[in-house]
């Protein structure tokens, strides 16, 4: 409905079976005889048909009530001398099965490290009754192997409510879990509408530092204390494997690096690398770090990487512990 004055809509939703509203009609009175009180008259309303009235209250009903119902209608009063007024206090009954439009939620980032978020809020709408109520719900559910819950799954729970501004700010986020928000609004005559936010998830948790195993050596040695040393006179190869225990967000990433410029080529992806090297690769160090699903990066493992092209030095035979003459 929309309001005119004199009368209160309380609510009529063309999307029910049935609207009814009451309408009391105010009167500035009849000062010689007074106003007969059972005298009240209001016409008919199409699709509602002629109200049923109780002294000043008219109470009109669609059984069945269709967009194109509605219209204007008046009232009259008589006074004790049986004098009737002219009919005044117009009004106008109009449909309104529309929800209100427009409104959403944007900005929020798929993961943070923060334990607070900020987005933005376009406000809804409502070009029938008017926008009654809004609500601004945060929701949050608990990451399952390193990713947020489906929008239907029952795991999303309400947490708060928020106060209602276009740039809106939520803290206190708990890491290992993801959040959500919901702006739910209904007009004057209870049309719905609703928006939902996409999920972020919190992960302030930086993964520890990877350990490092050498395997498919070439040529090469690993020493088990951070060394690796390789035949710079051959050239050869070695492999590496990255492991660390994935946070909330899981591992996004791992990356090596060799120092450039020694002769050291990579290949391979994920948590591994292999390394070849040619004659005259000389001394360097490598290192590896992880990356959280959410941005975290740990400390850097690093090794030394030593060349060694020379050979052992001759053999030497010694009789009973000194050098051997030529006789003995």
């Amino acid at each position: 409905f929309k309001q005119k004055t004199a009368y209160e809509i309380y609510q009529c939703d063309w999307s029910s079976d049935v609207c009814s509203s009451d309408l009391t009609a105010a009167s500035t009175g009849d000062p010689e005889t007074g106003l007969k009180a059972d005298s009240w008259a209001f016409t008919a309303i199409n699709g509602f048909g002629t109200p049923s009235v109780s002294g000043a209250v008219a109470t009109y009903t669609a059984a069945t009530p269709a967009g194109t119902d509605g219209g204007t209608a008046t009232a009259t009063v008589s006074n004790n001398a049986n004098l009737a007024s002219a009919a005044g206090a117009t009004f106008t009954v109009t449909a309104d099965a529309a929800a209100p439009t427009g409104g959403s939620l944007s900005g929020l980032s798929a993961t943070t490290t923060s334990t607070s978020t900020s987005f933005s809020l376009a406000r809804f709408v409502d070009a029938g009754s008017g926008v009654a109520t809004e609500t601004l719900t945060e929701q949050r559910a608990a990451v399952v192997s390193g990713a947020c819950p489906l929008s239907g799954s029952p795991s999303w729970q309400d947490v708060t409510t928020l106060a209602i501004n276009t740039s809106e700010t939520a803290s206190g986020l708990a890491t290992g879990y993801c959040y959500r928000f919901v702006y739910t609004t209904a007009d004057k005559v209870g049309n719905t509408a609703a928006a939902t936010s996409s999920a972020i998830l919190v992960d302030t948790v930086t993964p520890n530092q990877p350990t490092l195993a050498f395997d498919q050596l070439t040529n090469s040695y690993w020493d088990g204390s951070g060394t690796l040393y390789f035949n710079s006179a051959l050239g050869g190869s070695y492999r590496v494997t990255a492991s660390a225990d994935a946070p909330a967000s899981g591992i996004a990433s791992y990356d090596f690096t060799v120092g450039g410029g020694h002769g050291f080529t990579p290949s391979g992806t994920g948590s591994q690398r292999s390394y070849s090297y040619g004659v005259g690769a000389t001394s360097t160090t490598g290192a590896a770090t992880v990356t959280s699903g959410a941005g975290a990066v740990s400390s850097a493992a690093s090794y030394t990487l030593t060349a060694d092209g020379a050979a052992p030095s001759d053999p030497a035979i010694l009789c009973n512990g000194l050098a051997c003459s030529p006789t003995y």
